[in-house]
């Protein structure tokens, strides 16, 4: 592909600027920016009307999120390739994120030659997930809990302080009736917490 057609959307005027300004530098392949926002309802209203071949989000917009706006844009635009770049690594999030439609996750830390390998393989139509990303206990640990809260997008997409409790328990293989003992609440709670 000699020239991509792309959108860009972030929150942040000044990442999106670099953004935009690191793409039209590279040589090859090259880019044409055909739109840039900081809006999920406004980025959806352009996914319709304005032809593209890649899409560059973060899941951080003003209006819609960005996993909204991924959900929607998938009954939108089926094949357009979308890379996520965003500043979560959590393991919880990537995959929501993929689950949402998305074909690619890449963190805001990766350097220019990451982008560019991220950027290669979602047009391809192939899966794309940053070797950086966190697995194991990060996801669950005390910086999770008390940081990550403060962030209005994780508060919604991330787990209460009791559903992370539970799925600890779940994990050491204890049934509901076990959990419910351990932690005096009913196994009917237990249940509508492991749903969650």
């Amino acid at each position: 592909m000699n020239l991509i057609k792309t959108i860009l959307a972030d929150d942040q005027p000044i990442f999106l600027r670099g953004l935009q300004s690191t793409l039209l530098q590279t040589q090859k392949p090259n880019f044409e920016i055909v739109a840039s926002v900081s809006d999920g309802d406004h980025l959806l209203a352009l996914v319709e009307s304005v032809p593209a071949d890649l899409l560059i989000l973060d899941l951080s917009l003003q209006g819609k999120d960005g996993l909204e706006v991924i959900q929607e844009i998938r009954s939108l635009k089926e094949n357009l390739p979308v890379l996520v770049l965003s500043r979560y690594k959590e393991l919880g999030m990537v995959k929501s994120t993929l689950q949402a439609g998305a074909d690619g996750y890449l963190l805001k830390t990766s350097d220019t030659q990451e982008l560019l390998s991220a950027i290669q393989e979602v047009c391809l139509h192939k899966t794309f997930v940053d070797k950086a990303v966190s697995f194991g206990e990060e996801r669950f640990g005390s910086r999770f809990s008390f940081r990550s809260f403060e962030d209005k997008f994780v508060r919604k997409y991330y787990l209460t302080k009791r559903e992370l409790e539970i799925l600890r328990l779940i994990t050491q293989a204890m049934s509901n009736k076990e959990i419910a003992k351990k932690l005096f609440i009913s196994d009917q709670t237990v249940g509508v917490h492991r749903k969650n």
